[in-house]
């Protein structure tokens, strides 16, 4: 029932979308001489770089990626398939216990 009600109102505060933070970092970008972080919901490779090849931002900071697929950064140097974050939340419930490293 949580879970139920807790996915509406976290998509109401955060779309589910990638780099939904970009065009923050783009005008810290613009304004600021130092290296930008951007963080906001990345977890395809594609985008992550992008971004950083558009020059929005100098890196890409993950969170919801990693829990999903700790070896995400592993698996995609090695061309390997990985477990990518849909917000469904459910990563949260097993975060603080032993990582999932089997292939999903």
């Amino acid at each position: 029932v949580g879970a139920r009600l807790a996915k509406p109102l976290l998509e109401w505060f955060i779309a589910p979308r990638e780099g939904y933070n970009l065009g923050y970092a783009r005008a810290f970008k613009a304004k600021l001489g130092v290296p930008v972080a951007c963080v906001g919901g990345f977890r395809t490779p594609a985008m992550m770089a992008r971004a950083i090849e558009n020059g929005d931002c100098d890196l890409v900071s993950l969170a919801r990626a990693l829990i999903a697929d700790p070896d995400l950064a592993r698996k995609v140097m090695a061309g390997k398939p990985y477990v990518e974050c849909s917000f469904c939340n459910e990563c949260l419930a097993r975060a603080g216990t032993i990582p999932d490293r089997g292939e999903r």
